[in-house]
């Protein structure tokens, strides 16, 4: 496993990914290592990784709190690369 290195404050539960695609161009793009903290809580405008149900990877995109609806809390996931769909 290859080691990251990082002055950020991070929980013990923090990792490391490899992100692929250009759906976070021109910010973050192929073969650029982000890093996830599970443990910190998203606010609107922040980067978050997502499992979709279903979906064998996870996603990379910006979090936005939509407010509420009957079910309960509503949320976007967007790409900064506007040819990628919300």
């Amino acid at each position: 496993a290859e080691v990251i290195v990082t002055e950020l404050k991070v929980s013990a539960s923090a990792f490391a990914l490899e992100v692929e695609g250009l759906s976070m161009s021109p910010d973050i793009l192929p073969g650029d290592k982000v890093i996830v903290d599970p443990q910190v809580t998203p606010r609107p405008g922040s980067f978050v990784v997502a499992q979709i149900d279903g979906e064998p990877k996870a996603t990379l995109k910006r979090y936005r709190d939509r407010g509420r609806d009957a079910r309960g809390p509503v949320i976007e996931l967007a790409p900064t690369n506007p040819d990628y769909p919300t």
